[in-house]
């Protein structure tokens, strides 16, 4: 699945934003990219 999650927390103890499903992808484990930049 295709998520878009925004990292903010309520004061580092919870998510502030609910995670939302974007859409459903049929790909294998090998091309899930592992280099992400969770800072940006």
């Amino acid at each position: 699945m295709e998520i878009r999650a925004d990292i903010a927390t309520d004061q580092g103890r919870r998510w502030r934003h609910a995670v939302r499903l974007l859409r459903v992808r049929d790909i294998a484990p090998d091309e899930v990219p592992l280099d992400l930049d969770l800072e940006a």
